[in-house]
């Protein structure tokens, strides 16, 4: 039996062993693979910040062109406000005095139809006369 027991305590030495070592390769292997996972990972972010920074940078110079352009535009806009009403202003202006010349000329027309009338009332009245002597 203690041949056997013996052998048993060699065969779980082995295997302790054994295991022992796969833990230490594993060990060794996976403080490799956190350094590499770690140095990877201080790369990405690096790269991550710098292409953010990138990004940013970009962002705040269109960002600075639409504000340029968004005030511009604002200043034309005003211009081109001041510059209707004006206009606006003067069609109204021309507007009215057209409204007034015509007025005047209905008034004068109103004025001439009487007239005309009056014209061909005293018209008539001459050719009667005409007709009258020319007929006696």
């Amino acid at each position: 039996m203690s041949t056997n027991m013996s052998d048993r305590l060699d065969r779980v030495e082995a295997i302790l062993l054994t295991l022992a070592e796969r833990q230490l390769a594993h060990q060794s292997r996976f403080e490799r693979d956190e350094a590499a996972y770690k140095e990877r990972f201080e790369r990405n972010e690096a790269a991550f910040r710098a292409e953010l920074q990138q990004s940013q940078e970009v962002f705040n110079e269109r960002f600075g062109r639409i504000e340029a352009t968004v005030a511009e535009n604002s200043r034309a806009i005003a211009e081109l406000r001041v510059t209707t009403e004006q206009q606006l202003d003067a069609w109204l202006t021309t507007a009215e005095a057209l409204n007034q010349r015509i007025d005047a000329t209905l008034q004068r027309i109103d004025i001439m139809q009487a007239e005309i009338r009056g014209l061909q009332t005293e018209n008539r009245r001459i050719l009667e006369i005409l007709e009258r002597r020319g007929l006696n």
